[in-house]
């Protein structure tokens, strides 16, 4: 129904209404059940709904908070003194000091070919591996010293960031990342 039609429905149960109070109980109980008809309640099917597709997902392992690697390990496998937890939570954690960071995502039933080709749309260098039997890619960021790398889980996937902006950087930005991925994998459940 037009918002035109509803309108002039509206005013003239507003003229009705105005004769008697059993007049504008009939108005309200027709106006409710005009709604109630129009609407629908998300997740009931209609005759017009395609049938539900089945997902087929095979969820990944549990990885536990940022991977379940700890703050002392974050710092002495990337090597970025004074390290500060900046957030953690089941699926994310960030460590940060100064223009320096550390990030553990862990992307739950999200494909992993939809972080990768970001990263290869914005210029990135990008290399796709097998790492501990998982697919996985890498990708740097030269300029800023910049490794991210993400390995495939089932449905999920791991995703390790770290950023040297300002201080001193490994010869191989990436290596750092690979060992966080590695312990990671090696401890999930």
């Amino acid at each position: 129904m037009s918002h035109a039609g509803l309108r002039s429905m509206l005013v003239k149960a507003d003229n009705l209404a105005r004769v008697t109070p059993s007049g504008r109980l009939a108005t309200l109980c027709a106006f409710l059940l005009t709604i109630a008809a129009c609407t629908r309640i998300d997740g009931t099917p209609t005759a017009g709904d395609p049938a539900p597709k089945p997902t087929n997902a095979v969820f990944g392992s549990f990885y536990g908070e940022c991977g379940s690697v700890t703050d002392d390990e974050v710092a002495q496998i990337t090597g970025i003194q004074d390290l500060r937890v900046e957030g953690k939570n089941g699926i994310k954690c960030r460590w940060a000091v100064g223009l320096e960071y550390v990030m553990f995502n862990w992307y739950r039933g999200s494909p992993i070919d939809r972080e990768r080709m970001g990263s290869e749309r914005i210029g990135r260098d990008v290399e796709q591996f097998e790492f501990e039997g998982r697919r996985a890619y890498t990708s740097r960021n030269a300029a800023p010293g910049t490794c991210e790398i993400g390995v495939e889980d089932h449905a999920d996937f791991i995703y390790w960031v770290i950023s040297y902006r300002s201080g001193p950087q490994p010869t191989d930005v990436c290596t750092p990342a690979r060992e966080l991925a590695k312990l990671t994998i090696a401890r999930s459940k």
